[in-house]
């Protein structure tokens, strides 16, 4: 808060201090408020990895314990044998490789793995 503000705020009355106060206004949101973050709840998460997939498995212990709102939907690697692909199998999440060198473009390839995350409506990578 800077000084101003902060003198402005001691010259005003006691009740006009109450009535307008940020604080008041933020604290009840009303049944909108409640429906709309109702809806941006859960969100749909997908994973990018390419080895052990230490940080996959933490998301997935999260989202499982609840202190994370969202679905792992998919996970993508671009290697073959990447553990972490083993690991979201064995969670039940779908898991795919996608060879970066069978597309003539790094274009090309970024718009096949967009292509696989717009399938499962994935809005968080």
């Amino acid at each position: 808060m800077s000084p101003r503000s902060a003198a402005r705020r001691r010259s005003l009355p006691a009740p006009a201090l109450r009535r307008h106060s940020p604080a008041r206004r933020l604290r009840a949101p009303g049944r909108a408020g409640r429906a709309s973050r109702a809806r941006r709840g859960r969100g749909t998460i997908a994973v990018f990895c390419s080895g052990e997939g230490t940080n996959l498995q933490a998301i997935l212990d999260a989202v499982r314990a609840g202190r994370v709102r969202a679905r792992v939907a998919l996970v993508v690697s671009d290697r073959p044998q990447a553990r972490a692909l083993r690991r979201a199998r064995r969670a039940g999440v779908e898991a795919c490789y996608i060879n970066p060198t069978s597309y003539r473009t790094r274009a090309a390839f970024e718009r096949a793995v967009i292509a696989r995350c717009q399938a499962r409506r994935v809005r968080l990578i």
